[in-house]
């Protein structure tokens, strides 16, 4: 994030919604997931990452050598770190047609995302 900050010509929501989404994930890989909740931080936390430098996500993503679980995730949003994106993106835009994974209930997305939205507002830019 401190990389990131350092990008003066961009609007500060871009960087609460990749930390908002980024929680998200950890919070809900925490709860159901496989994959450890780095991966699931890092796959919010990236998933701006091509609107942040103005560039391809697939030639970004080339560059940092990260887990194909996660590099799939963030190109074609497949296997449980994509579905997890998925639902969070599907909640920034109001929808309530993704798929919940096993093992959570709505009640529980809902408050995990209002968890991550008020941890997003709390980080000082």
């Amino acid at each position: 994030m401190l990389v990131l900050s350092g990008v003066d010509d961009k609007p500060i929501e871009l960087f609460i919604t990749s930390l908002v989404r980024a929680k998200f994930c950890e919070l809900v890989g925490g709860k159901i997931g496989k994959a450890s909740k780095d991966s699931y931080f890092t796959v919010g936390l990236f998933s701006c990452l091509d609107a942040v430098m103005d560039t391809k996500l697939s030639v970004l993503l080339e560059k940092l050598g990260l887990d194909s679980a996660v590099h799939t995730a963030l190109l074609a949003e497949e296997g449980e770190l994509g579905q997890v994106l998925t639902m969070v993106k599907g909640l920034e835009l109001g929808k309530t047609d993704f798929v919940l994974p096993e093992g959570i209930s709505a009640s529980e997305v809902s408050a995990l995302y209002l968890q991550a939205m008020q941890f997003a507002e709390s980080i000082d830019f």
